[in-house]
């Protein structure tokens, strides 16, 4: 099988042309954004990177405080990995030509 086989052209959500190698979406990059020449790789959904949540959103109304209102929203977040292979580092690119 060819080795451009698996790449793919879909549009985005603004109608831009974007490359995809199976289900992960390909960006280029300037070498201003690998300073250690190092690529990480990332799955991102239910079954690789995704977040959760401890409870459910609260949200206080203290109302007006002096000129402005006041709200306390508390949300307790985090990401978590749920697949050994859902990150992956690449390290010791050099892009330079």
């Amino acid at each position: 099988m060819a080795q451009g086989a698996y790449i793919q052209s879909r549009q985005d959500a603004f109608g831009r042309s974007v490359q995809y190698f199976g289900d992960v979406r390909i960006a280029v990059l300037d070498d201003s954004y690998l300073p250690d020449g190092d690529i990480y790789a990332l799955k991102f959904g239910d079954k690789g990177i995704t977040g959760i949540q401890a409870g459910e959103i609260m949200v206080k109304d203290n109302g007006l405080s002096g000129t402005m209102y006041e709200t306390l929203i508390e949300w307790y977040v985090t990401i978590v990995d749920l697949n050994p292979k859902g990150m992956a580092k690449l390290t010791g690119i050099d892009i330079s030509l």
